[in-house]
This record gives structure tokens, sequence and C-alpha cells, in this order.
């Protein structure tokens, strides 16, 4: 067992359990939403599968944060056997999770742009659902996965002796996803509120060539009667 100092301090470990419950409880009250028949929309749709992902990795951390803490400072290798088995799962769903929010963003970019709630869900769940499982299936097939990094208040796959392979597994597996996903959502986000503020300014101007219409159809009834 890794040594309680190299740990994190103790605040970590209250602020990583209170945040993972909070991720655990706000997706289950959105994926109860769907019970909703008023609540099924497309997009809603996709918000409740991105809440399936955090519910499970939110599942992962608290199991893992709670495990840590329980077996801190004991000599046991059960904290290390049930790691091995979270740490690969927990990257599946958090890498899953970026992907669906950079695919929400783009969703609500094309119905915005095209004015029609276009689906291209079956290609969101491509991406979203599959480079996961090819990063999860790369982990068990290298054996990566045999040791179990417990040196913070989660689990993940240790550091091996390759530290190339290590970096290039942790930024294929993390890192790159997030990088990719925040930048996607952000370029997409930002464009819709373009978009939106276009679409407002055209109103605007509608809005107002019809008030100057009513007027001038007024005047022009009124002046001839005086």
């Amino acid at each position: 067992m890794t040594n309680a100092s190299t740990k994190p301090p103790q605040l970590f470990y209250w602020a990583l359990l209170v945040t993972s419950c909070a991720s655990f409880v706000g997706s289950l009250l959105i994926m109860c939403s769907w019970l909703f028949p008023k609540c099924r929309s497309k997009t809603r749709k996709l918000v409740v599968i991105l809440s399936v992902t955090d519910f499970f990795s939110s599942i992962c951390y608290i199991l893992g944060v709670v495990l840590i803490g329980y077996y801190e400072g004991k000599n046991t290798n059960d904290v290390h056997t049930v790691c091995r088995f979270l740490a690969p799962f927990n990257i599946f769903f958090t890498c899953s999770s970026f992907l669906w929010t950079a695919c929400i963003a783009v969703h609500l970019y094309i119905s915005v742009r095209r004015g029609t709630n276009s689906s291209y869900t079956t290609i969101y769940h491509i991406i979203s659902w599959g480079y996961p499982l090819a990063t999860l299936i790369t982990v068990f097939a290298t054996r990566s996965g045999d040791r179990a990094d417990t040196q913070t208040y989660w689990c993940f796959i240790a550091a091996f002796s390759s530290k190339v392979k290590w970096l290039l597994l942790r930024s294929m597996t993390v890192y790159l996803p997030l990088v990719i996903s925040w930048f996607i959502a952000l370029v997409f986000y930002l464009l819709t509120r373009f978009r939106l503020n276009s679409e407002f300014k055209q109103q605007e101007i509608v809005a107002l060539r019809v008030k100057s219409h009513f007027n001038l159809s007024t005047k022009l009834t009124f002046i001839p009667l005086v």
C-alpha cells in the first residue's frame, strides 16, 4: 500500500467525495426526468445519455474514494484488487462523458442552424461509445490494468516501467478526449450563440419594419380623413 504521506491533503479527499456524490444525485435526477413524456425531446435524450455516463463515472469515483480512504494505512491488497476493476471502467465512462458533451454542442448548433431538431444520434453513439470501448479493449489487451494506482483518492491505472507507453495511454484515455471535447464544445457553443444573436437581431429588425409599416399605414389612412 502506498504511503499515506504521498497522498493529496485530506481536504481533497472530502472535496472529491462531495463532488462525486453531487454528480451521482444530479445525474440520477436527470435520468429520472426521462420518465415524463413532455421531457422526451431529442436534445433531452442526449443529455440523459450524458447523465448515464456521469452516473456510472461518479459511482466509480465514490467507490474508489471510499475504499482508498477506508484502507488507508492498512496492510491489505483488497483495495488494489477492486481498483484494478474500477480503473478501466472509470476511464471508459469518463472518456464517454467528454465525447457526449462535445456531441451535444454539435447537436445544438445543427438544430439552430437548420431550424429543425436534426438527429445524428447514430453517429454520436458510434463516436461516444466506440472510442472509449477501443481504449477499454486496449487497456485489457495490453494488461495495462494489472496494477492499480492508489496514490490519489481515486482508482486509476498505475504507472509502469515505460514512461512513453504510460504517457501515451494516459493521453489517449484522458487528456486527448478531454482537450478535443472541450475545444469542440467551446467552438460550437460560441457558434450557436452567434447564430442565435444574429437571428434575434433579424427578428428585431423585422419587428421594427412591421411597426414602421403599421405607423405608415395608419398615417396614410388618417391623413386623407383629416
